[in-house]
């Protein structure tokens, strides 16, 4: 009798037990090791959409036994909460499909013990050219190549218009770093986050970075430079005179040539790159200053290998984790392969606190070779304590997906049976 009373008060402790603790971490993983989700909010499907596709996410929270939820609430100047800084639009459309985005998520997700971050791409605005931001920064805040042409004119696949070789990393209308306007708005636009949805567990800042060309198909090495707003110039070289005053001091037909080449020549090499590692660093430091008297954490979704971060994309976020600013490193270590993943884990955490680091795989390309993605599962969560990350929802949402997730737990389920 004794026996079938503790049994009963067992099957009752599971049973009330938060889903995500009841259930088991992904194969690979420890209950100790963050398991995050990356929830797009605009994806093949979109989990603010309704109902049904809502109720996807609680699905894979439970399948996977996620920690860690990354919502995306600010995409492309829109946000999908309230606001008088950002297009808010999509907030409203949410909620007339009966969704709440913030509050329903972060409600269900603290019933069962997963956290709730934030998700905000700051530099970049995708392909929309028509985000109200832009009134804010005006078109000075817009980044130039060293030609002097804004990345509002490049194509769709992110071509230049006047060099049709070179192509961006990421096709994007992309905000100078360099824009004191823009930080300004980014740390209002944080304010107002944050005062509305005090229960936030963390910010999780994405596109914190200078895009950058690739190499050219010729293999030149030649890669054209980005950062030339006139405003970047005015406050790197430190003058004051407006660019209209430049070019009429020098008798050059205004719009010719980039006032700064005309008055200084285009800046190069230590100095400048600094410079500009030191503009992305501020916004990340600004947005630090936010959240002092909060209780949040604050992340960054950061290129790997570290050279890549560093060199092209003027991302210094070793530096970050060693300065304090932010709490967690989530490396985009996105492969197909598994020695390949193996690799850029070693470089990514090398010489850095892995406490700290979180490895992000890439499960959309290994959705066809389940084993492929257990296996980098298991290397991130072996190598970086600080644990994995999966992107993203709509891949794993899919049919496919779904699949995919249930085979990976199979073996680690026979296992402890």
């Amino acid at each position: 009798i004794l026996s079938r009373i503790a049994a009963l008060i067992l099957l009752a402790f599971l049973l009330f037990l938060p889903e995500s603790l009841a259930a088991q971490p992904l194969s690979g993983c420890s209950k100790t090791d963050r398991r995050v989700l990356w929830v797009e909010a605009e994806g093949s499907i979109r989990p603010f959409g309704g109902q049904e596709n809502f109720e996807l996410i609680k699905t894979l929270v439970n399948d996977w036994g996620v920690t860690d939820i990354y919502a995306q609430v600010y995409r492309a100047g829109r946000s999908w909460f309230p606001s008088v800084q950002a297009d808010d639009t999509p907030y409203f459309e949410a909620m007339s499909a009966g969704i709440n985005p913030l509050h329903d998520l972060i409600q269900f997700a603290h019933a069962h013990g997963v956290r709730v971050h934030a998700w905000m791409n700051v530099f970049s605005l995708a392909q929309n050219d028509r985000a109200p931001v832009l009134e804010t920064i005006g078109e000075d805040g817009i980044l130039r190549d060293e030609f002097g042409v804004s990345l509002r004119s490049y194509d769709s696949d992110g071509r230049a218009p006047r060099e049709p070789e070179d192509r961006l990393d990421t096709p994007a209308i992309w905000i100078d770093p360099g824009s004191t306007r823009y930080r300004l708005y980014f740390a209002e636009l944080i304010k107002e986050l944050t005062h509305l949805y005090p229960a936030l567990d963390g910010v999780h800042l994405d596109m914190i970075r200078y895009p950058y060309m690739m190499l050219r198909p010729d293999f030149s090495g030649r890669r054209a430079q980005l950062g030339f707003s006139e405003e970047a110039m005015r406050r790197y070289f430190g003058n004051s005179q407006s660019p209209a005053e430049c070019v009429a001091s020098i008798g050059a037909e205004a719009g010719s040539l980039s006032w700064v080449v005309l008055t200084r020549g285009l800046p190069r090499g230590a100095g400048w790159d600094s410079w500009r590692r030191e503009q992305v660093t501020d916004l990340v430091r600004h947005v630090r200053a936010e959240l002092l008297d909060r209780p949040m954490e604050l992340s960054a979704a950061v290129l790997a290998p570290y050279d890549r971060a560093y060199v092209y994309a003027q991302q210094p976020w070793k530096e970050w984790l060693a300065e304090g600013l932010i709490d967690f490193a989530v490396a985009m270590a996105y492969q197909r392969g598994v020695e390949r993943y193996r690799s850029v884990t070693a470089d990514v955490l090398h010489d850095t606190d892995g406490k700290r680091v979180i490895m992000g795989v890439g499960a959309w390309l290994s959705l066809h070779d389940p084993q492929v993605l257990a296996e980098q599962i298991r290397i991130a969560c072996d190598r970086a304590s600080g644990g994995v990350s999966l992107f993203s929802f709509s891949h794993l949402a899919s049919r496919q997906g779904m699949r995919v997730v249930k085979e990976i737990q199979q073996p680690r389920r026979e296992s402890q049976s």
